[in-house]
């Protein structure tokens, strides 16, 4: 019997209020969706962030030095805890062997949180980020925008 050697792409497209994950198995059209994941909806309240507070003093080692550390707001806090959410997610579908190539479709700068968040073997693993907000699509015209954003980044479409 002769051992599979077609690749295994996992699809990611997302933005900040949705990540939506298909597979494509050895190049073959049409994406195969496997999850879609929505943020954990908290609440965007200043008094659980007392530690990242506009004026809070840290000491920078020199003498009589001090400084303000730089504010993170809530809104970036939950951008970051969904982009660590999505990557887990990136992880598991490696671990369970769905995933050869990663490609990453995300409107910026979201895409530069994802892939902070991303793993080191999900990164090994990334063939291309695409700075492309694409999650209004449905898949049809998703396919296509797709494809050509591949091929206008001069990447290969496996």
């Amino acid at each position: 019997m002769k051992p599979n050697t077609a690749h295994q792409g996992l699809f990611v497209i997302a933005n900040s209020g949705e990540a939506r994950l298909f597979s494509r198995l050895g190049g073959q059209w049409p994406l195969q969706p496997l999850e879609t994941i929505k943020p954990v909806a908290e609440p965007l309240r200043g008094d659980h962030d007392r530690g990242s507070q506009t004026g809070h003093m840290v000491r920078d080692g020199r003498p009589g030095g001090t400084s303000l550390s730089p504010r993170m707001d809530p809104m970036r806090k939950r951008h970051m805890a969904f982009a660590r959410q999505i990557s887990e997610s990136i992880d598991q579908a490696i671990k369970n062997g769905s995933c050869d190539e990663l490609i990453i479709a995300a409107s910026c700068p979201f895409l530069a949180a994802l892939q902070s968040s991303l793993s080191v073997h999900a990164r090994k693993c990334m063939i291309s980020a695409l700075d492309v907000d694409l999650t209004s699509f449905g898949l049809t015209e998703l396919e296509r925008r797709l494809e050509d954003h591949l091929r206008r980044a001069d990447h290969r479409v496996f």
